[in-house]
């Protein structure tokens, strides 16, 4: 069995020390047996006995005078043939015996392997020499994976509370209680690159870039995709420092490097660690960087119109358009988008895929009390992918399908990630560290950094003078309009309605009368009146 090794190491920090160097014991084995000699030494050892049988059975069946006397005619009558045969006996003697000594180096080649092979608790084959080179790292190993399953025990068992069981195993509840962290998670292995290239150069080298697909990161040596015919909207989350925004850029890197119109939308622009900062590399991709709630609302709109045009069949499809919203739930709680603003943002998620507009909105709590059941409801319908780092459980439970897995993400490293796919269960993965400025650098191509320029206000036309109010209505016209309800009514209930001296009302009744606009109905006392 020929043993190759497997150098595993991680995308953000390749100078340093690998994590994990196992063996690969995946190639397949040499043909050949260790129960035994190798089957050509058997094959020959057969062929010799066989022999000797026959001619042991000959000598028994026939006396010896005359077997004797028949080898000696038989030699002096076919001389050349004897000799021929002797020959013949001679070289298949020669090659059986290279053969058999071919076999037994084989067989003891093979079993050398076997001596250097050692057997690890769970029955993984590995090298001597990889055990006295890596033994500290395999002690630390199946130490931690010993205090694992016993945790795992206690959990479970009904005497967690006892004192006296396993000291170094710590209840998880008790750990949670004491403010302690859970364990990290074990960091899912990644591509080696070279720390001399830029590491999205060398992704798409290996052919690992999609242009229709955005890679996220790795689970294991698989490389895992954000579909872009299924994406609506992307939620990313996490805590400050967690790789937020690290792992924002590497997809806006990515989109760029395949000719997509980015509008980053981000309200802590001044902000050191802020996106627009860290991007300013990128920002030659940018067509609009919208920083005031005005200039993130204009964007939102703008790219609201871009979408209903292309699904409208005025606009081509092309470039693909990427909105990245930076703390969108902080947006929400402050009411900086009108509620215009968040419908339309609402409708581009849904419709506009199809025409290759999608969103990228990232917040620190994605929390459903700060989101509200009107609008969470809506991005649950929404929102197709979610990435999240390390946070508090109670920050990601709207972005993970259970309690379970928001318990999770808070353990989880930096560069790290509980990635939930549109068409697959959530799984952790490895984000490859793609924020450097020679990625940006190589995603923008020949385009320079464009700088952030606030927009003006727009100009409102001068308002127009206020109109003079209107004349009082006249005590006839207000009685002519009361009355043309059709229901006839006397001089006393017209003075209550309209709050008018009763004398003063018949008077004007009796000139609106003798005008032709009202008529007298009923008895001449009741002065009753109709239109």
């Amino acid at each position: 069995m020929r043993l190759q090794h497997r150098v595993v190491d991680s995308l953000d920090a390749p100078n340093a020390p690998p994590a994990v160097i196992l063996p690969d014991y995946d190639a397949p084995p040499r043909r050949g047996s260790l129960s035994g000699p190798p089957s050509g030494l058997r094959w020959v050892v057969a062929a010799a006995c066989s022999l000797v049988a026959v001619a042991i059975v000959a000598m028994l069946a026939v006396p010896g005078w005359t077997l004797g006397q028949e080898i000696a005619w038989a030699i002096e009558a076919e001389a050349g043939l004897v000799r021929w045969l002797v020959r013949a006996g001679l070289i298949v003697g020669a090659v059986a015996a290279a053969l058999a000594l071919l076999g037994l180096a084989r067989w003891l080649w093979l079993r050398a392997d076997r001596a250097a092979l050692v057997r690890l608790p769970g029955d993984a084959p590995m090298l001597v020499s990889d055990v006295r080179r890596y033994g500290a790292q395999l002690a630390a190993e199946a130490q931690r994976q010993h205090f694992e399953v016993q945790g795992r025990w206690a959990d479970a068992s009904l005497w967690r509370g006892t004192s006296t069981y396993a000291p170094h195993v710590v209840h998880r509840a008790d750990r949670a209680a004491a403010g302690e962290a859970p364990p990290a998670q074990p960091a899912p292995a990644a591509p080696l690159l070279d720390a001399a290239r830029p590491a999205l150069a060398q992704l798409a080298d290996k052919g690992l870039l999609r242009s229709d697909a955005l890679l996220v990161g790795f689970d294991g040596q698989e490389a895992q995709y954000i579909d872009l015919a299924l994406a609506g909207f992307v939620a990313i989350g996490g805590q400050a420092r967690s790789g937020k925004t690290s792992t924002a850029i590497g997809l806006m890197a990515q989109a760029a490097r395949d000719g997509a119109a980015l509008i980053v939308c981000d309200p802590h622009a001044r902000v050191a660690h802020g996106l627009l900062h860290r991007a300013t590399a990128l920002s030659g991709c940018f067509e609009r960087q919208a920083v005031t709630d005005d200039e993130i609302a204009a964007a939102i709109a703008l790219v609201a119109k871009i979408a209903r045009r292309r699904l409208d069949g005025q606009d081509r499809a092309d470039p693909t358009v990427l909105l990245v919203v930076d703390e969108y739930t902080a947006l929400v709680a402050r009411r900086a988008l009108p509620d215009d603003v968040l419908a339309a943002l609402l409708a581009v998620a849904v419709e506009a895929p199809k025409v290759k507009v999608h969103g990228l909105l990232l917040a620190q709590d994605w929390s459903s009390r700060l989101l509200g059941s009107q609008l969470g409801a809506s991005l649950r319908r929404v929102v197709t992918h979610r990435i999240v780092h390390r946070c508090d459980p109670g920050n990601a439970d709207f972005l993970l399908p259970s309690a379970a897995h928001a318990r999770q993400v808070a353990g989880l490293q930096r560069g790290h990630a509980l990635f939930w796919p549109a068409d697959g269960p959530p799984g952790p993965v490895r984000v490859p560290y793609l924020a450097d400025s020679a990625d940006l650098t190589f995603a923008a191509g020949r385009r320079p950094p464009r700088a952030y320029v606030p927009r003006p206000a727009p100009q409102l036309a001068p308002a127009a003078p206020p109109a003079a109010p209107p004349p009082p209505l006249t005590l006839a016209a207000r009685i002519k309009t009361l009355l043309a309800d059709g229901q006839p009514r006397d001089s006393l209930s017209i003075a209550r309605e309209l709050g008018e001296d009763k004398g003063l009302v018949q008077t004007t009744l009796t000139r609106l009368a003798q005008a032709g606009d009202v008529q007298r109905a009923g008895s001449p006392r009741c002065y009753t009146y109709s239109v």
